[in-house]
């Protein structure tokens, strides 16, 4: 947190500015691809440190990475698609919105650049 005047990506307590759950889903997307590449390189070097992996041993490196990563980013992803649309006009508290707009703030600092 910086201590500026300027909002944030997901918009201030008071609804100042609309909150973007698409941007923080993305950056989730985005972070655990990032991640997820790294790592299964990583795997496939140490494999290969030990003899060359066969075609079907680095699919299936890969494939295990790519379903680690969806479910361990799964649950704050369907976390984030639960929060409601502001704009809609719907009522809800403002202990709601508070809660809504910290979840989708600390997703962008947790998944952010």
């Amino acid at each position: 947190m910086t201590g500026t005047a300027e909002p944030d990506a997901v918009g201030d307590v008071r609804g100042d500015e609309p909150r973007d759950v698409a941007r923080a889903i993305e950056r989730i997307d985005d972070r655990a691809a990032a991640v997820r590449e790294r790592q299964v390189e990583r795997a496939l070097t140490e494999l290969e440190a030990v003899g060359d992996p066969d075609p079907e041993t680095r699919a299936a490196v890969r494939r295990l990475g790519d379903r680690l990563t969806e479910r361990l980013v799964a649950t704050p992803k369907a976390a984030l698609r639960g929060v409601p649309d502001r704009s809609s006009g719907d009522a809800e508290t403002a202990g709601d919105r508070t809660a809504d707009d910290e979840a989708v703030r600390v997703a962008l600092d947790l998944f952010g650049d």
